[in-house]
Parts: C-alpha cells; sequence; structure tokens
C-alpha cells in the first residue's frame, strides 16, 4: 500500500477521535490488531465496535463503502462485528448504525436517509451511541 493510500485511512481515524473526544465521548482502540473495527466508542450502558470509513465524490454523489475492501473483493459486515459506520466527508462526520446500511456495500452518505447522522458539527442532532 502506497503512503498516501494508508494516511487516509489514519487522517480519518484521527478526525473522528477528535471529534467524539470533543464532545465528551470516550473512545478507545481495539486490543487486537486484526479487529473488523477502528473504534471503540462508549454509548450509555456499553462500548460499540465501529469502523471508520471516508466518503468520496463521484457523479452519482458522496458515496462511502460500508465493506470490507482489500484488493481483491469487498465483504459485507456481519451484525456482530460492528454497531455502527463512522463516516467522514471533509470535516463533517456521521455515526450511522449498521442497522442502517445492513445488507449494502455502498452508501450515497447526503442521502436524506444517512443525512440525520450528521452528528458531529450539530449538538442537537447528537444520537447517543
Amino acid at each position: 500500500m502506497c503512503n498516501k493510500c494508508a494516511t487516509i485511512p489514519a487522517t480519518s481515524e484521527a478526525l473522528v477521535r477528535f471529534k467524539l473526544l470533543q464532545k465528551g465521548v470516550d473512545v478507545a482502540l481495539p486490543a487486537r490488531e486484526n479487529a473488523p473495527y477502528d473504534l471503540l466508542v462508549k454509548g450509555i450502558y456499553t462500548w460499540h465496535p465501529t469502523q471508520v470509513k471516508t466518503a468520496y465524490e463521484t457523479d452519482e454523489g458522496v458515496r462511502a463503502n460500508v465493506c470490507k475492501t482489500d484488493s481483491k473483493s469487498r465483504t459485507l459486515y456481519r451484525k456482530n462485528e460492528v454497531d455502527f459506520f463512522a463516516i467522514v466527508y471533509g470535516e463533517d462526520v456521521y455515526l450511522i448504525p449498521y442497522m442502517a446500511v445492513e445488507g449494502k456495500g455502498r452508501i450515497n452518505v447526503l442521502s436524506v436517509k444517512y443525512k440525520k447522522w450528521r452528528l458531529l458539527g450539530c449538538d442537537s442532532d447528537w444520537p447517543q451511541p
């Protein structure tokens, strides 16, 4: 993997951690290196495995892959692997529940269905995980 390619996910993860901590939400890193999620986000009663994804612009809108990707394949996440996807688009972060994207490999982040989870720029819209 090129250095630039490795930098983008690391930058997105750092932004999510920063914004969550800024809101007073505890964040932890996974205990094992190959966990299927990037962060643990503290909810009211439990820690939520959260996968960070970076959105990108296409002719069809702002897209984010909500599946596992490698150079050869795409695999959907299973319900027991993640509770949330933290999707970064510019400086905006969307915390989207797994149930909202279950069965999908890619979503249009700015569609009405997902825009409501833009949580880290507006205090009143912030759903507690």
